[in-house]
């Protein structure tokens, strides 16, 4: 089994300080909401649904997600019949963006096409700001959940990015 993918192209200018994106899509399968890029509301579950694009000759499907184009570290849908056009996932609280890749098999050959989404409603320091300088002898930490259903809260201050030397909670 050979797996094959193709990036949407997109081309972003700007005139006269409006912002415009032009997106090429090519006739192929591709998903329909929610639209990519966009923010999909910080929830720990998203349903993607899809469209064959007027492809004929399409005999599965498979939606994988993660945290880099091509990772199935946050979902891996297994393979989907082609009558298939929607998927549920879970877990997606974990990151800013989410990169979902829509994988077809075509005529005995798979191929795939990738999607970025926003993901902006997760957990979040709000004190000390980031960058923030701590003074004194002590620093009083506050977080927010942003609505989503966190199980367990863990608060590491280290010397480097993701040090735990300091305190680990």
């Amino acid at each position: 089994m050979k797996w094959q993918h193709t990036f949407i192209r997109a081309s972003v200018f700007t005139v006269a300080m409006a912002q415009f994106t032009i997106i090429t899509v090519l006739a192929r399968p591709h998903i329909t909401s929610p639209v990519p890029w966009t923010n999909i509301g910080g929830g720990t579950t998203a349903t993607f649904n899809w469209t064959d694009g007027g492809t004929s000759g399409i005999t599965a499907y498979r939606l994988t997600g993660g945290y880099t184009i091509g990772s199935t570290i946050l979902f891996d849908s297994g393979v989907l019949s082609s009558s298939t056009s929607s998927h549920t996932t879970y877990s997606l609280y974990t990151t800013d963006e989410i990169f979902i890749r829509l994988h077809f098999q075509q005529n005995g050959s798979w191929h795939s096409s990738d999607f970025c989404f926003q993901n902006q409603n997760k957990p979040q320091m709000l004190t000390p700001s980031d960058g923030g300088v701590l003074t004194g002898e002590s620093t009083k930490f506050t977080w927010t959940s942003n609505s989503v259903d966190v199980q367990y809260w863990h608060l590491w201050i280290g010397t480097s990015y993701n040090g735990k030397d300091i305190f680990n909670l």
